[in-house]
């Protein structure tokens, strides 16, 4: 099985079509004004390639930094994404932290004030016996 072609083989190969083209065009170098014509038709030709050339190597870097821009947008929102999970884990674990402290302040409050009502409730007891002497 034969993979359908590419848009850039497409491209290449029309350009070799149309470069042919334009070499079978050319004046035949069998005179000096011809020769002449011919050498500045191909420099054209040339330069023409160069700068076609240059701009697809400039579309290559133009994608290259897009990419590379998407890339770190992408890390810097994963960085983000991860600061913020860290932030939240921190923060539940310090509520957690500070409700373990207040159950324990309530239980030693309650204990506390059980330990005072018994004290009261034992030396008004002592108080009634003394009294009923």
């Amino acid at each position: 099985g034969v993979l359908p072609a590419s848009q850039m083989e497409i491209e290449m190969i029309e350009k070799t079509r149309q470069k042919r083209l334009f070499e079978s065009m050319l004046p035949p170098p069998t005179d000096e004004f011809s020769y002449g014509l011919r050498s500045q038709l191909m420099e054209e030709q040339e330069f023409k390639e160069w700068a076609e050339r240059e701009k697809q190597i400039r579309d290559l870097q133009e994608k290259r930094l897009e990419l590379v821009q998407q890339m770190l947008s992408e890390r810097t929102a994963e960085e983000d994404r991860l600061h913020a999970e860290k932030l939240e884990r921190l923060r539940n674990r310090k509520m957690e932290e500070r409700d373990r402290v207040l159950a324990r302040t309530q239980r030693l409050r309650i204990k506390t004030l059980r330990k005072m009502f018994k004290q009261k409730s034992k030396v008004e007891r002592e108080n009634l016996r003394t009294e009923a002497r």
